[in-house]
């Protein structure tokens, strides 16, 4: 069985439809994974340690993926961290 990440992988897709097609998930759904390999070093290890705030669930962190800003300083107010 493929883990998430050699499925991913595993393919040799030409656009991300093909690879959505492969996986058989949709395709804005993968688009939104994708976005959030955008996201700062800083916050990942936040969220890995569980430093997150309760409001920040995965669900609400997949709607904030299409409207991420690029600049981390930026990504870490509008996720609701606290300064830094």
């Amino acid at each position: 069985a493929f883990t998430t990440r050699e499925a991913l992988l595993s393919g040799r897709d030409d656009s991300i439809d093909a690879m959505a097609c492969r996986l058989g998930v949709r395709r804005l759904h993968l688009a939104s994974l994708f976005r959030l390999s955008y996201l700062s070093p800083q916050i990942v290890r936040a969220i890995l340690n569980g430093e997150q705030t309760a409001a920040l669930t995965a669900a609400r962190l997949m709607s904030f993926a299409k409207g991420l800003p690029q600049d981390w300083r930026v990504q870490w107010q509008h996720l609701g961290f606290a300064s830094a």
